[in-house]
């Protein structure tokens, strides 16, 4: 796991099995209470996890789905799971609150994974989430461009967006403004969504804003950058550009 080691007991898991039908409607009624929870908390929406290794990513990836019955065997069925869920998400918050179902290929510590069939079968799961009650999907990914098959190089989320016809969020291989850019314009994304600039330097947004040059130092997970002015901080937050946006 990941090269660490340690002097301690191994935590094994009982042999995983299907969940009956009645498992899953009682597990989307708990993903409805917590999303009801939310909303009443002042949460403008959800967004529901079917992405990264999770329990939806399960039943939407077809190498790790290998039920028969509804829940499975094909694109509608692998995604049935996910539509139920949010159908009971959406009935408990109301027509007026955002509902977002984030998709990927990637699971944990499956940092390569690829849908069989490609683009096909992300065509296949975006036209089965059309009359889904989503109000758009989110894609998750380290690189948006690069969708794993070489047969057909379009983007998954231009994929899903164009066959779910839903907006699409867009997330991985977008570290500057002009990256961005490239996304909304291309139709790869509405909306993108970022976490590795964020954490190397909270002031990216200004950064990109103001036009700023943005050198980034190499790194690999550390999220460390050279930020273009010389703060002397660690977080400049109140040495802002002058020509940037006062908060």
């Amino acid at each position: 796991m990941r090269n660490i080691q340690g002097d301690w007991p191994k935590v094994t898991f009982g042999k995983a099995r299907e969940l009956s039908v009645a498992e899953l409607h009682a597990i989307a009624d708990g993903f409805a209470a917590g999303a009801k929870r939310a909303v009443e908390a002042g949460a403008d929406g959800v967004e529901v996890h079917g992405a990264n290794g999770y329990l939806l990513w399960q039943f939407i990836t077809p190498k790790i789905n290998l039920r028969t019955d509804e829940f499975g065997g094909s694109p509608e069925n692998n995604v049935r799971f996910a539509k139920l869920i949010g159908e009971k998400i959406r009935a408990a918050i109301g027509p007026d609150k955002l509902l977002i179902l984030r998709l990927s290929q990637d699971g944990v510590d499956d940092f390569t994974g690829a849908w069989p069939g490609g683009t096909a079968y992300a065509e296949a799961v975006g036209a089965a989430l059309r009359e889904s009650a989503y109000d758009a999907l989110h894609w998750a990914s380290f690189d948006y461009l690069d969708n794993r098959f070489p047969a057909d190089p379009t983007p998954m989320p231009t994929v899903l967006k164009r066959a779910s016809g839903k907006p699409v969020i867009t997330n991985g291989g977008i570290a500057e403004g002009a990256d961005a850019e490239a996304a909304l314009t291309s139709g790869a994304a509405d909306m993108v969504a970022l976490g590795r600039p964020l954490f190397a330097h909270p002031d990216w947004p200004y950064i990109v804003r103001s036009g700023a040059a943005y050198p980034w130092l190499p790194f690999d997970r550390k999220y460390v950058i050279q930020p273009p002015l010389d703060f002397g901080h660690a977080y400049p937050m109140g040495l802002v550009d002058p020509k940037w946006p006062q908060p």
